[in-house]
């Protein structure tokens, strides 16, 4: 990818993912979003 565009969108995610990420983010200390942008990349 070339430079850092951000590019939003609106994605529609099951309640178990949403769910999934937000124990991710708590137990690695991580913010929400940086959890889900990685689990995307």
């Amino acid at each position: 990818m070339r430079g850092d565009i951000a590019v939003r969108t609106t994605l529609t995610i099951d309640d178990q993912i949403i769910a999934a990420i937000k124990e991710t983010a708590r137990r690695s200390g991580k913010p929400f979003k940086q959890v889900a942008n990685e689990a995307l990349r």
